[in-house]
């Protein structure tokens, strides 16, 4: 099974964003400690909720 997003893609992302995790975990909807999860590799990103983060992200990234 290959992994939808990798904690280093996400952590780019994230940080191309310019978003602290606080802020990420925000916008995601999600929790600041299953980010943390996701950075570290500790709870791997669904294919659906990968793709969703891209584009919130992205996004979030060209608004800076």
């Amino acid at each position: 099974m290959s992994v939808a997003m990798s904690p280093e893609e996400f952590l780019s992302l994230r940080r191309g964003a310019g978003l602290t995790q606080n802020q990420a975990a925000a916008i995601l909807g999600v929790t600041t400690r299953t980010l943390c999860r996701w950075e570290s590799g500790l709870t791997q990103i669904s294919l659906l909720k990968a793709e969703a983060i891209r584009l919130l992200l992205v996004k979030q990234g060209g608004q800076s």
